[in-house]
């Protein structure tokens, strides 16, 4: 019900059966598919090219399809290309190199899945205002992931003042 509510259209469309399929003839769990049906159910209606090509790039990438990692690379490879390379720019404008941001999505795939304005906050907080290389977040992609506002901020005012 979760599913139908964030994507109507899952209803109505014959794709997401042939993207499960896929998904399970690629050896990616029963388990695995539910988890992205439920919270990614719009992945789903891809047309199956693009989908069986994103899936195809993130098993080449590495990614094992019995990992939640996996579901997370495959709905970052489904955005659409103009929005990814946005994302690509926001990471080129501080610093980073192709080969940075290919090994931090291989170790953190949510890195692609952050807005471009979070993106850019947190870089602008951590190296303007805490004095960071922008390449802790290469180190460290899950701090991408934080609240600005309720963890990163306050811990960093702790930090500061001790």
């Amino acid at each position: 019900l979760r599913s139908i509510k964030s994507c109507p259209s899952i209803i109505f469309s014959n794709t997401p059966l042939l993207n499960i399929q896929f998904l399970l003839h690629n050896d990616v769990p029963e388990s695995k598919v539910v988890m992205l049906l439920r919270y990614w159910a719009c992945s789903l209606v891809a047309n199956a090219p693009t989908f069986q090509d994103a899936v195809r790039e993130v098993m080449e990438l590495g990614f094992r399809p019995n990992k939640t990692l996996f579901l997370v690379a495959l709905r970052a490879k489904l955005v659409r290309k103009s929005l990814w390379e946005r994302k690509v720019e926001v990471y080129r404008k501080w610093g980073w190199s192709e080969e940075i941001l290919l090994s931090t999505f291989l170790r953190n795939p949510w890195c692609m899945l952050v807005s471009e304005k979070k993106i850019e906050a947190m870089m602008e907080f951590f190296i303007t205002h805490l004095g960071l290389d922008s390449l802790c977040f290469a180190k460290h992609p899950v701090l991408i992931a934080f609240s600005l506002e309720i963890r990163v901020v306050p811990s960093a005012s702790v930090l500061q003042f001790l």
